[in-house]
């Protein structure tokens, strides 16, 4: 009974050290109240940051914050808002960028300092709307990583994501990517960054074609039935088949 409840502490243990090793970005946004950055308004700020230059990014902040309200109205989101400088944005992600913690008590976004810009910000604020559209449960479990991330970068503005991009990998014959295989994180994110950029690439035209069948009433009211259901599956597969003629031609 003793080596079984000694086993039991242990696979315990290995378990708690490797969620808190995979969530440790997730938690030091959490628990960025606690640190030394600086609170502005509802966003938290590298102390490094100087006071003139948190009012521009709150200014640009506020610009991403209209631009996805075109689709949406008045926003639901309200994320923890973290900008951070070069030294310390490892503490929240991999990516000098910018990234969005999906966790249960809401999502946590931390902007580095290559995305403090109004593309990234509304990108990400984009991805902050959605779960407070349809909350945890539903975002992790039930929308593909390509229908998370067509939807962010519908207001996200930078050129390697546009049509003119996918249509030049296409003429140059690159095949166009099944949206299957793009439904999880690791899927999406999977090749060097120009094949990650087709990804984008393809799940903006497939949403934005979408979004213009539907109408941004009809839409936004689709997004927020989002869920496991057969109803929004169908839904789904018939965003994902926007794609379809594309997908032929390109393996011609």
């Amino acid at each position: 009974m003793r080596k079984l409840r000694a086993w039991v502490w242990i696979v315990a243990a290995v378990l708690l050290l490797g969620i808190v090793t995979r969530e440790r970005q997730a938690f030091a946004a959490m628990t960025v109240g606690w640190s030394d950055f600086v609170r502005v308004d509802a966003t938290y700020f590298a102390p490094s940051i100087p006071s003139a230059e948190r009012q521009r990014l709150l200014l640009l902040l506020e610009e991403a914050r209209q631009r996805v309200s075109q689709l949406y109205g008045p926003l639901r989101g309200r994320p923890q808002l973290i900008v951070s400088d070069a030294a310390s944005m490892g503490r929240f992600s991999d990516t000098p960028t910018a990234v969005t913690h999906y966790q249960l008590n809401g999502a946590f976004t931390a902007i580095g300092p290559r995305g403090q810009n109004v593309d990234v910000m509304a990108h990400e604020l984009a991805h902050a709307e959605l779960y407070a559209r349809i909350g945890y449960r539903k975002l992790v479990w039930c929308v593909p990583t390509w229908l998370d991330e067509g939807l962010a970068v519908q207001f996200d503005l930078r050129p390697t994501h546009a049509e003119s991009a996918f249509q030049q990998r296409v003429h140059e014959g690159w095949p166009v990517p099944p949206l299957s295989q793009l439904t999880t994180h690791a899927g999406f994110f999977a090749g060097p960054r120009s094949v990650v950029r087709f990804h984008y690439a393809t799940a903006r035209k497939a949403v934005g074609a979408w979004l213009r069948t539907r109408g941004h009433v009809e839409a936004v009211r689709q997004i927020e039935k989002l869920d496991c259901s057969r109803e929004a599956a169908a839904e789904i597969e018939r965003i994902a088949q926007s794609l379809s003629g594309v997908a032929a031609k390109s393996r011609r």
